[in-house]
C-alpha cells in the first residue's frame, strides 16, 4: 500500500477532523500509533487536508468511521492526460528530422505546422522552409516515415480535432 503525501500533516488533520481510530490513521499514514500521541500534541506541525488534496474520499472516510476494522484506501484519481513538454532527440536522429518533416507534409497535407513542430521537436521555419520548397539542402532530403524511425508515435500523426 501506498502512503500518502506528508503522512505526518495527512495524519493531523484526520485525528483533528474525524473519528477514526488511531491504529487506522496510523496504519495509513504509516505511522506508529505512538507518533500519532506526539503528533496532537505538537503544535509544530501544519495539517494537510487529504480530501482536498484528493487523497482520499470522504465516503472513504464515513465508511471507516463506522467500521473500526475498516481500512483506509488510498484515492487514485483518474490521471489527466500528461502535459506535454517537449522531448528529448539524441544528436544521432537529429539529422533524421528534416526527411521525417518532408514525409510527413506528403502524406499528412492536413497537419498544421504548430502540431508537426510539436511532434518531431522541431521549428516552424523549418517546416514551413520544407512544405514550400526553400529549404536549403532540400535536394538532398528523401521522405522517411518518422514512426519508423522512432521519432514519433503513430497516434501524433492523427489530426488534432
Amino acid at each position: 500500500m501506498n502512503k500518502p503525501l506528508m503522512p505526518r500533516a495527512t495524519a493531523l488533520w484526520l485525528l483533528n477532523h474525524t473519528s477514526l481510530t488511531s491504529k487506522q490513521i496510523s496504519e495509513f499514514c504509516d505511522i506508529h500509533v505512538l507518533a500519532l500521541d506526539v503528533l496532537k500534541n505538537s503544535n509544530t506541525l501544519q495539517e494537510l487536508d487529504p480530501i482536498m488534496n484528493h487523497q482520499l474520499l470522504r465516503e472513504e472516510i464515513e465508511r471507516c468511521e463506522c467500521d473500526p476494522k475498516a481500512k483506509l484506501m488510498l484515492h487514485y484519481p483518474l490521471m489527466l492526460k500528461e502535459k506535454d513538454r517537449k522531448k528529448y532527440t539524441p544528436l544521432s536522429k537529429r539529422a533524421d528530422i528534416p526527411h521525417a518533416i518532408l514525409w510527413v507534409v506528403k502524406h499528412h497535407p492536413q497537419l498544421p505546422d504548430t502540431q508537426i513542430c510539436s511532434i518531431l521537436a522541431t521549428t516552424r521555419t523549418m517546416v514551413k522552409n520544407i512544405r514550400d520548397g526553400s529549404y536549403w539542402n532540400l535536394d538532398n532530403l528523401t521522405p522517411k516515415n518518422p514512426v519508423l524511425m522512432g521519432l514519433c508515435r503513430e497516434e501524433d500523426l492523427l489530426p488534432i480535432g
